[in-house]
């Protein structure tokens, strides 16, 4: 039993501490450069979701616009004699209903559709993730389309009546 006690002890095989160190030290540099590559993953991968809802919505209210010469109504509702935004984007998938059940941006909020007053230009917004569609401020963050843009990051240049619906 001697002889096998000498034989592992005489064959110290292993990493010094100093060895240790510069590995543990390797690691946290790379992880210094890998982790801020990945903290924005989630906002972006929430923009390119809401850039996508809007493209889709701006081909079905610009095919409806071209089938019928004007612009989808602002409502929430499926009436009979009027063509509401939420009737459009129902018929071809898009759940627009008018309560928490209907389609909402990545953050949680409705899209807002309104029309200008001459029913000439349209907006589709989100109004991204401060939620809040206010002042110039805060509507930087705001994702949108119109007739003439494809989706936008920041505050479109709509007027329109106080007469706009969301999709919530």
């Amino acid at each position: 039993m001697h002889t096998w006690i000498k034989r592992y002890a005489g064959n110290e095989k292993g990493f010094t501490l100093i060895e240790l160190m510069v590995v543990v030290i390797i690691l946290g540099v790379l992880a210094a450069i890998a982790v801020p590559n990945f903290t924005g993953q989630t906002d972006r991968a929430k923009k390119g979701r809401a850039i996508t809802e809007l493209k889709s919505m701006k081909t079905i209210i610009d095919l409806y616009k071209m089938d019928n010469n004007e612009f989808p109504e602002v409502g929430n509702t499926v009436a009979d004699e009027v063509n509401t935004i939420a009737e459009v984007l129902q018929k071809d998938g898009i759940n627009w209903t008018g309560d928490s059940d209907g389609i909402k941006d990545p953050w949680g909020n409705p899209y807002t559709y309104a029309v200008n007053d001459d029913k000439d230009k349209y907006v589709v917004f989100s109004m991204g993730p401060d939620g809040d569609a206010g002042d110039n401020d805060s509507n930087k963050d705001n994702i949108y389309v119109t007739k003439d843009k494809n989706p936008t990051e920041g505050a479109h240049d709509i007027a329109y009546s106080e007469d706009v619906e969301s999709a919530d």
